[in-house]
């Protein structure tokens, strides 16, 4: 969050709006675990970056 100069609670939010964003528009998925946190799925990337939001 320091990297970002963004507080926790705007993190949050803007989390919350890829995962809403995602689902609307049949993207895969941002998904949490313990071990990574955050992060998309392995082939996911290509997509994203070519959604350009």
């Amino acid at each position: 969050m320091a990297a970002a100069e963004r507080t926790r609670a705007q993190v949050h939010t803007g989390l919350a709006h890829l995962r809403k964003v995602a689902a609307a528009r049949g993207l895969p998925p941002v998904i949490w675990d313990r071990k990574w946190g955050y992060r998309l799925l392995d082939d996911a990337p290509e997509v994203w970056i070519g959604y350009g939001m």
